[in-house]
């Protein structure tokens, strides 16, 4: 049972009830790592936010969060700016894509989401605790309820939408890891249960790329003005890293691009393969033309 909503200015809760059913599924799939969550909950109260926190027995002051075409490396302890310097407050919670970790010299704890972006990690007694947003009813864009400067941080647009009343099911996994993320294969794991799989017909062949723990595929497509094959790279580590993408039978030639797929550099094939070398947090584009 939880207050119906807050009261006139939103400092106070109303003292009327209601009811807020929460109903989980956790689910074990055979040879998987990650054990997954299913989360429904049907929410009929207004102007209040469902997290669903994850002790993980680790101490540490930093927590990664997958970001785009990176990993974000950022201290728990918030410290919040100088009054001179910024009138807002800072905010505790962060930004992921698909997945948030923490870790010491053991290994760590691993939070993977389908749509749920909004995290915020709390110290507890010695050890970090994920929580992960359900659910945030909120009647408008920005207000100053919650605010101790006084400064609205936006134009306080109605959205009553965003109450999110009914039924809504949230999906999210937690696995452990040995060592360090960077080195724990978390990219492909989080893709995989990020995006799932797609059943297509097919021939038995050899897969076509060989790539470090650091890298990730994150998009394979037609080129734009071409029947031509697009591949962009990026790296996630902290470290130059080379990869060999193998396969390439029926490939005249390889290009590195800019964003646009305008063609840059040729690369050498080599044993029906290219070798590419990246950089920290750097994104390629490789153009594969077709043989004639």
């Amino acid at each position: 049972m939880i207050p119906k909503g807050s009261q006139e200015k939103g400092y106070q809760r109303s003292k009327e009830l209601n009811m807020l059913k929460i109903n989980t599924k956790i689910i074990l799939r055979k040879n998987s790592p990650i054990i997954e969550f299913e989360t429904t909950v049907d929410n009929h109260s207004e102007d209040h936010r469902l997290r669903v926190a994850i002790p993980t027995g680790i101490d540490t002051d930093y927590v990664y969060a997958d970001s785009h075409f990176t990993v974000q490396k950022r201290r728990i302890d918030v410290v919040q700016p100088l009054p001179q310097v910024w009138i807002e407050d800072a905010s505790a919670q962060g930004a992921q894509k698909r997945f948030v970790c923490v870790q010491d010299e053991m290994g760590g704890t691993v939070v993977y989401n389908q749509g749920i972006q909004e995290y915020e990690v709390m110290k507890g007694r010695q050890e970090a605790i994920i929580l992960l947003t359900l659910i945030r009813a909120v009647d408008r864009i920005a207000t100053d309820r919650s605010y101790t400067t006084g400064c609205v941080p936006g134009p306080q647009q109605a959205t009553p939408d965003a109450q999110c009343f009914g039924k809504t099911t949230l999906c999210y996994g937690i696995s452990l890891y040995e060592g360090i993320w960077e080195k724990s294969d978390l990219n492909y794991l989080a893709e995989c249960y990020h995006i799932g799989l797609k059943a297509v017909s097919t021939t038995i062949h050899e897969g076509k790329e060989s790539l470090p723990d650091g890298f990730a595929i994150d998009n394979r497509k037609k080129a734009i003005d071409t029947k031509n094959i697009v591949m962009r790279l990026c790296s996630y580590s902290n470290e130059d890293e080379d990869a060999f993408i193998t396969g390439l039978e029926g490939i005249s030639a390889v290009y590195l691009t800019d964003l646009k797929e305008l063609c840059l550099n040729q690369i050498p094939i080599v044993q029906d393969g290219v070798k590419v070398h990246i950089k920290p947090c750097e994104i390629l584009t490789l153009k594969f033309l077709a043989a004639e």
